[in-house]
């Protein structure tokens, strides 16, 4: 791809992560995420030969697609216990929708990675 096409597709990946964010498809975001800051990376010595957009533009794009990769939510990593099967947990899906349950309940669209556990709500007591 020539210069002038590269810089438009990372005008055109910023408005994807930026849907892929409102919509909470991370998975998505995350990959285009990396797409566009490989793209900025290899065209960001030639950005004054570009046309169509300003350096600026680019360089601004840039920067917003880092705060972008900072700003993602990350699965809850519970590194000091193993959650038990009785937990009760809030997982969210790649569309959206907030679910409550039990660990045992979610486990498997979890294992799936149709869904990311977004809150750890009670340990579960006996």
């Amino acid at each position: 791809l020539d210069l002038e096409t590269k810089a438009n597709s990372v005008v055109i990946y910023f408005r994807i992560i930026d849907l892929s964010l409102f919509l909470r498809r991370v998975n998505q975001a995350e990959i285009f995420i990396k797409k566009s800051l490989i793209i900025v990376k290899e065209i960001e010595p030639f950005l004054s030969q570009l046309s169509t957009i300003s350096k600026d533009a680019i360089l601004n794009l840039k920067n917003r697609i880092i705060d972008f990769s900072k700003s993602i939510h990350k699965p809850i990593k519970n590194d000091n216990k193993k959650l038990n099967r009785n937990d009760k947990i809030e997982v969210v899906y790649q569309n959206g929708q907030r679910k409550q349950g039990k660990y045992k309940d979610l486990e498997q669209d979890i294992r799936k990675g149709l869904c990311i556990i977004d809150n750890i709500i009670t340990p579960y007591k006996s």
